[in-house]
């Protein structure tokens, strides 16, 4: 991953650090950002009043317009995640062996 794209996801992770009661941002599909495609992130709340539609519009609207580079974001209460993740649904437990935790 070069040096441009770790400041963007840098200064998207302190974005998303001002928008959302987060608790955990997890980066995935490394490969898909080496190849300069997209960035992914899985997104974990906490669940206190939080809407994870509400959150998903507020946070592409601050964040789209910083990169060109497609944002594929994916919001869980962080409960959730965990939950779907030790029940071996392939999406989650992919995140969590593969992915980089970069906040929390």
């Amino acid at each position: 991953m070069d040096i441009r794209t770790r400041v963007k996801i840098n200064e998207i992770t302190n974005i998303i650090r001002e928008l959302v009661p987060l608790e955990e941002i997890i980066l995935f599909d490394i490969e898909e950002i080496e190849e300069n495609k997209n960035i992914s992130l899985s997104i974990l709340i906490n669940d206190e009043g939080s809407r994870k539609d509400e959150v998903f519009k507020k946070l592409k609207e601050n964040i789209t317009p910083l990169t060109n580079l497609s944002i594929q974001l994916l919001i869980y209460y962080k409960d959730e995640f965990y939950k779907m993740a030790s029940m071996n649904r392939a999406l989650e437990e992919n995140i969590l062996k593969k992915g980089i935790r970069i906040y929390g």
